[in-house]
């Protein structure tokens, strides 16, 4: 409930105090007077943005102070911003002539964001911008969902399409970047193959060197190498032929003087030698190349080397620490295959929470419509329209896709109005006068308001349009609304604000040679005279009809 409001150096505003009560609270005043600062204050409140242009000629800053009494389901929203509160809600707002604003939610530096966040369930006005709104096809889905309770069904559905909606940008982009890799992907499993077709080792090289070496010169190996071994063994009067008789001869000599023992094991080692020499240029021969064939090979071999050296190098090693880097290259592009693959199951997996959430939410919007139909109709009945027809037009097409699924659900949600019998239902903005919205307007404030009593209505002339019979019938209407809500309602009608259980009148002055609006809390005899002016004048006449119009309140209250 709003408790207080006070503006300070606001337009042409000094300073005004606004005191309400539990009920039901009329702002009247002259055309031009100001009515207009009061609604414009409040929007501040609810996170209107501001500008300097509302900053009194004159004055440093604008002020606006508004003082709520609020219910739990705020005070856990304080709770959550870490605002400690004592079951009041204070928003102050400074506007400055130069510089930036500041917004402070109980003695707190806040957001616009928290300050909408936290007023919106606290504050509604319905204003001639709300007439218009109510044309748009978006605020009957949202009526009818406030009407049905099913603010926490849309949330869900909300929650679950915004999920799909980042994990769509996200399987996009992958997918974009994976498309940008195909070409580089490409690059390194060539690259991969062309080094695995030659399968460089290392040290390789070393020994393909020497190998290319004793090729060349194999034809000079064999002969200097037949040589040799015929020389230590295969000659006759060979070197181990003459050694052998040399050891022989030593052992002999061993035998008559066994100091020359060490001699003659000399002589057995230098002939075990030439054996071993022997054989080993045997073996070595035997083994030694000629095929011309096998050059060819190595000489390739070696050339594939060098040519991955000039490609990868410089050196075999970097080659093969290069051919280990794609590995690890072409695995990143694998995990974004798989992250690819994990994205999209969870998106498919989220899409059909969504359809089946936004399934349940159109079958209660269908459910509750023609409940939401027979409110209204009863309404409008109580405000001279007790002849029309009313209809909740829901098209809902497949809700098993979920690219047709928006962040409020499926369905087109659009009212149908029909102000006579015979006349078709046809869309409201194609057939309702401003009469006829200004009292279906009130009918739809009336029912989805009964669901939150602790919400100020503020009707910003909702009286426009209409005479001054249906006007007593609208001044009924907020009457009794204000039995179970706090209700403020600025009206230029007469029998309206003679229902209100608080008066406040909006004036224009001139003080000092300057202009300013002031407010003032009608007592029962400037009640009087307020209502004799809005009736267009001090006759007798007026002043008895004003009086009647009072009376007949008092009686009722």
């Amino acid at each position: 409930m709003l408790s207080e409001l006070i503006i300070e150096d606001f337009v042409l505003v000094e300073r005004a105090a606004f005191s309400f009560g539990e009920r039901f609270t009329a702002i009247t005043g002259a055309t031009g007077a100001g009515k207009s600062l009061f609604v414009k204050a409040l929007k501040l409140v609810l996170g209107a943005r501001a500008d300097t242009s509302v900053v009194r000629p004159g004055a440093k800053q604008a002020v606006i102070q508004a003082f709520f009494e609020i219910q739990a389901d705020t005070l856990k929203e304080l709770a959550r911003l870490g605002i400690e509160t004592d079951g009041e809600l204070i928003i102050r707002r400074i506007i400055p002539g130069q510089g930036r604003g500041r917004i402070f939610i109980n003695g707190i530096l806040s957001s616009l964001q928290q300050l909408k966040t936290i007023t919106a369930p606290v504050l509604s006005i319905a204003s001639q911008h709300e007439f218009q709104n109510l044309l748009k096809k978006e605020m009957h889905q949202e009526l009818l969902d406030e009407f049905g309770a099913l603010e926490k069904a849309r949330i869900q559905v909300g929650q679950l399409h915004a999920q799909t909606s980042a994990l769509r940008r996200t399987l996009k982009e992958l997918r974009k970047k994976n498309s940008q890799i195909e070409e580089e992907k490409a690059r390194i499993e060539a690259e991969q193959k062309l080094i695995d077709e030659t399968r460089p080792r290392i040290n390789e090289e070393e020994q393909l060197e020497h190998d290319r070496m004793v090729l060349k010169s194999a034809a000079e190996l064999r002969s200097v190498g037949e040589d040799i071994y015929h020389r230590l063994y295969a000659a006759r009067g060979s070197i181990t032929e003459e050694l052998a008789a040399c050891r022989a001869n030593m052992e002999k000599m061993a035998s008559l003087d066994p100091g020359l023992k060490s001699v003659k094991e000399l002589l057995d080692s230098v002939t075990f030698q030439a054996d071993d020499i022997a054989i080993s240029i045997r073996d070595y021969l035997q083994n030694l190349p000629l095929d011309i064939s096998r050059l060819n090979q190595v000489e390739e071999r070696l050339y594939r080397l060098q040519a991955l050296k000039r490609k990868f190098g410089p050196e075999l090693a970097d080659v093969i620490s290069y051919r280990k880097s794609l590995d690890a290259e072409l695995e990143k592009f694998d995990r974004l295959e798989l992250e690819m693959q994990k994205i999209s199951r969870e998106l498919d997996k989220v899409e059909k929470k969504l359809c089946r959430a936004a399934q349940e939410l159109s079958e209660k919007r269908k459910e509750i419509a023609p409940k939401m139909e027979r409110s209204v109709l009863r309404e409008l009945s109580a405000l001279d329209l007790d002849r029309a027809s009313f209809h909740v037009n829901i098209h809902t097409p497949t809700v098993t896709d979920a690219a047709a699924i928006g962040p409020r659900g499926a369905d087109r949600v659009e009212f149908y109005f029909s102000a006579n019998p015979g006349q078709p239902e046809r869309p409201l903005a194609q057939v309702a006068s401003g009469g006829e919205l200004s009292r279906i307007l009130l009918a739809l404030k009336t029912i989805t308001g009964s669901r939150n009593a602790n919400e100020t209505l503020l009707f910003d002339e909702i009286d426009a349009g209409l005479g001054g019979e249906i006007a007593e019938n609208v001044g009924k209407k907020l009457k009794e609304m204000s039995r179970h809500q706090q209700v403020i309602a600025i009206t230029h009608f007469p029998q309206i604000a003679a229902m209100a259980d608080m008066h406040i009148t909006v004036e224009k002055i001139e003080e000092h040679g300057k202009t300013i609006t002031t407010i003032r809390h009608l007592s029962d005899n400037e009640r009087l005279d307020e209502i004799v002016r809005m009736l267009g004048g001090e006759t007798d006449t007026a002043r008895k009809y004003a009086g009647e119009l009072l009376g007949t309140v008092l009686r009722r209250t």
